[in-house]
């Protein structure tokens, strides 16, 4: 028997008359067949229920006032688009099926907005705009296939929540007020097997305005059989303003097969402002096997131009990079960045411009980079390592502080200051070396090893400096080179040295300057100590023996 094709149009139109009361409406249509049509058009206080169980249906809701709409469609192919003007509206639309698109469109104020999709290959997209009192809701949950949600939010304490449970979802937030609140929550698995390019989750949230707050979590596998470019999750928050919060959430494994280019998640942050919070968090599987091509780790990366800001980057897992960027294009700073990460083959990258900035490196594994930039005055900045053949740099300008400390063998640590700075270096391991570089007068440089093998240098340069290098072992290297006048270096290295084993190497040089002061100080047998000092009124003072 060949199926009817019902087709029902429903138009209420509810009109207020000069002198009359705005009319209430109430339409409640349920359908069940196939290739349904429902459009209602309503004006007034009204209230809507359309329920569709069938295939290709098709329902679109226009309302004009206090209105309640409720949408619920289970089938095929269907298409449901709620539009309402007004203040404290209310819209539900839930679809479970497959190929449905939801759109829902508010006006005014207090609107409330619920999109549920379960199924496959959904779409989903909320716009809301305030005004006056704002205050808007929206929810999004999809729980299926290749989902893409929508959410646009304007006005005042708003909002915007998005759920999705899936493969290959897209969510995308865009907030423009004050106070507004944007969470995303994506968990997945991107491909079993995957031909060419295989992607997981990707989020996106931009926010406008001052004390907002968003925040991205994701996990899932970017896939388990991957030929060709395999990634993992991708998630990115832009905000524009003062005191807002951001924060991205990151867990996922890696791919057990790769041809080409295998990477895990990618967190970006971005703002713009004075006082603003950024956190990341990202904590990676393994990249089981990578035939043919590259593996890469977690990437992080945060910018904030302005003022006052705070940073925070976790990562586990190995080949992570994480990069901080902080200040820039501003007069005055007072930033903060912190960088953690656990694995190997970690690089972490900061860069603070302006004063009053505070940097902070913690890498636990092995053959890991740190590089630590600032710029003008007053700065701080912490490297800690932990492992084997770990390296650390740190640039710094005047009237800062540094300090390196670095835990293992192979190690190399390089500090680069210019004036009237402190700088200290602590190693505990064999084989590792350290330099200190400062310019110009009034610097501290301090250098402690310990371990055998390890190999410390110190240059200052103008007056005023002082020079200190404290070694604990055997066939260890320490040089001190000092230029102008009123410099002091030390030099202390202790042995357990007898006879059996070769003894440690000293040297200080000062040049073109009086009032200098050098001493070295040697305990155990086969030592060598050289103090070289050009000028008048210097001291030098070498102490060898077994004590």
């Amino acid at each position: 028997m060949k199926k009817l094709f019902a087709v029902v149009l429903i138009l209420v139109l509810a009109l207020s008359v000069s002198g009359l009361a705005l009319a209430s409406n109430t339409t409640d249509v349920f359908q069940t067949g196939d290739g349904n049509i429902v459009e209602i058009g309503q004006d007034g206080d009204n209230e809507a229920t359309v329920t569709q169980v069938g295939d290709s249906n098709d329902a679109a809701i226009t309302q004009d006032g206090k209105n309640d709409v409720n949408v619920f469609q289970d089938g095929d192919n269907n298409t449901a688009s709620v539009t309402q003007d007004g203040q404290g509206n209310e819209a539900e639309v839930v679809q479970d099926g497959d190929g449905n698109i939801a759109s829902v469109g508010q006006g005014d104020d207090s609107n409330w907005a619920q999109v549920i999709q379960s199924g496959d290959d959904n779409e989903a997209g909320v716009i809301q705009s305030g005004y006056d009192n704002d205050a808007n809701d929206a929810y999004v949950s999809q729980d299926g296939d290749d989902n893409q949600a929508t959410v646009s939010q304007i006005g005042d304490g708003n909002d915007a929540d998005v759920i999705q449970d899936g493969e290959d979802n897209i969510a995308v937030v865009s907030q423009e007020g004050t106070g507004n609140e944007a969470a995303i929550i994506q968990e997945g698995i991107g491909a079993r097997l995957a031909i060419g390019l295989s992607e997981n989750n990707e989020a996106s949230i931009t926010q406008e305005g001052d004390g907002n707050s968003a925040s991205i979590s994701q996990s899932g596998y970017a896939a388990y059989l991957a030929i060709g470019a395999s990634y993992g999750n991708e998630a990115e928050i832009s905000q524009k303003g003062n005191s807002n919060q951001a924060e991205i959430n990151q867990d996922a494994g890696a791919v057990a097969l790769a041809g080409a280019v295998s990477g895990l998640n990618y967190a970006s942050i971005d703002q713009e402002g004075d006082g603003n919070s950024a956190t990341i968090n990202q904590l990676a599987g393994k990249l089981f096997l990578v035939v043919g091509g590259d593996a890469i780790g977690n990437r992080a990366e945060v910018y904030q131009t302005g003022n006052s800001h705070e940073a925070i980057v976790n990562q586990v897992g190995s080949g992570n990079s994480a990069t901080l960027t902080q200040g820039l294009n501003t007069t005055f700073s007072k930033n903060s960045a912190s960088i953690n990460q656990i694995g190997s083959l970690n690089t972490a990258d900061v860069n603070q411009d302006n004063n009053n900035n505070d940097a902070e490196i913690v890498q636990d594994g092995s053959r890991n980079y740190a590089f630590l930039h600032q710029d003008k005055s007053k700065n701080t900045a912490n490297v800690i390592q932990d492992g084997s053949r770990n390296e650390a740099e740190v640039n710094q300008d005047q009237r800062d502080d540094a300090t390196v400390e670095q835990y293992g063998k192979g190690n190399y640590a390089f500090v680069d200051q210019d004036n009237d700075n402190l700088g200290y270096i602590y190693q505990d391991g064999d084989g590792n070396t350290a330099g200190l570089f400062q310019t110009a007068s009034k610097n501290d440089g301090s250098i402690w090893q310990i371990g055998d093998k390890n190999s410390a240098s110190i240059t200052q340069s103008a007056q005023n400096n002082y020079g200190y290098i404290k070694q604990q072992g055997d066939n260890n290297i320490a040089d001190i080179d000092q230029s102008s006048q009123e410099n002091k270096a030390e030099i202390y290295q202790y042995s357990s040295n007898w006879g059996n084993r070769p003894g440690n190497n000293a040297s200080i040089t000062q040049s073109v300057g009086t009032l200098n002061d050098a001493t070295i100080t040697q305990s155990g047998s086969s030592n060598l100590a050289t103090v070289a000092q050009s000028g008048s009124n210097n001291t030098a003072t070498v102490t060898q023996g077994n004590n």
